[in-house]
């Protein structure tokens, strides 16, 4: 679907002059971080490790998404990791 900058920033009520780069830095979910509300330590991290282009995307979008997260559980560092693949 076609747009233009001004459209994205009237769909995100961005009011301030931004770049098309500052859209995706500001607006993206990944990297996640989760903070303990009491200790305001850091506790979990969830961050894209590869996200597939040229031949291996599917209507112009990435086909495949891996992502890592690490955990503190009970005081020792976790790690999980997943890929997802969309499928047509």
């Amino acid at each position: 679907m076609k747009t233009t900058l001004e459209q994205e920033k009237e769909n995100r009520a961005i009011e301030n002059d931004v770049t098309f780069y500052e859209i995706g830095c500001g607006g993206s979910l990944i990297p996640m971080v989760i903070q303990d509300e009491n200790t305001e330590e850091i506790t979990e991290v969830l961050f894209c490790e590869s996200i597939s282009g040229g031949a291996n995307e599917l209507d112009n979008m990435p086909r495949e998404l891996s992502l890592t997260k690490l955990k503190i559980i009970d005081g020792e560092l976790h790690t999980f990791t997943s890929t997802y693949t969309i499928k047509p």
